[in-house]
Formats: C-alpha cells, structure tokens, sequence
C-alpha cells in the first residue's frame, strides 16, 4: 500500500512524467529506489524552481538530445537509467 501511495504522489507530479524521459520505468523505480530516496526525488520535484526548463524538456520528443541536467534529481536518476557515471 505505500508504494501506492508513493505512485500517486509521483504521478501527480512532473516526476512520473520525468521519470519516462528518461526511460525508467517508475514502477520499475518505486521497487529499486530505497523509500529514502524516493521521498527525497519526490521533495526535490516538488520544491524545484526549474518549472519552465522541465516543462519545455518534458514536451520533446527526443528524449536523449535534450540537457536534463537541470533537474535536482538528474544525479539520482542516472542510477536508474543505466547511464551512471556518464
């Protein structure tokens, strides 16, 4: 059930939709991520003051020529994505 509610709050974000840009599956996410770090994704979405830059990555549809380093949680997505230490 946490887990569940932890999707709902992603999906309500840009998060969930984050999550897809960058080929990770956020179910696949909700049961690799520790509840930690899945909280933590979740705040730094939240509170993050990149709206305009997410929004605009988020709406292309060339996912792997777009700079998603912007993102306060590009660093802990990139163990997810299979493309640490790129």
């Amino acid at each position: 059930r946490v887990r569940e509610v932890l999707q709902e709050r992603i999906n309500m974000l840009r998060l969930g939709r984050m999550l897809k840009k960058r080929g990770i599956n956020p179910e696949t996410f909700l049961h690799e991520a520790s509840f930690y770090d899945i909280e933590s994704n979740i705040r730094n979405c939240e509170s993050c003051g990149q709206v305009k830059e997410c929004e605009a990555a988020l709406k292309t549809s060339a996912p792997g020529k777009v700079d998603l380093s912007f993102c306060p949680n590009d660093d802990a997505f990139k163990k997810y994505s299979g493309s640490a230490g790129k």
